[in-house]
């Protein structure tokens, strides 16, 4: 059985991508960056989680700003 949105058009399933993070600070902007690309037609949440890195990764995800990112 499809989801239907009320005017009766097929609605796209949500999804969640999970990123998990250590010491990625000079790449996982780009990475998510692509992400955002890839996926821009599409309903879904990036969860990035931080394995406790001792660089600047969690500022790096922090600095960006995005609907879809939690």
């Amino acid at each position: 059985m499809k989801a239907m949105e009320s005017k009766g058009s097929p609605m796209k399933s949500e999804f969640c991508l999970v990123v998990p993070a250590y010491n990625e600070e000079d790449s996982i902007l780009a990475a998510l960056e692509r992400i955002f690309c890839v996926l821009k037609d599409e309903r879904y949440r990036v969860i990035v989680v931080n394995d406790a890195s001792t660089d600047k990764t969690l500022q790096v995800v922090n600095s960006i700003e995005s609907p879809v990112l939690t």
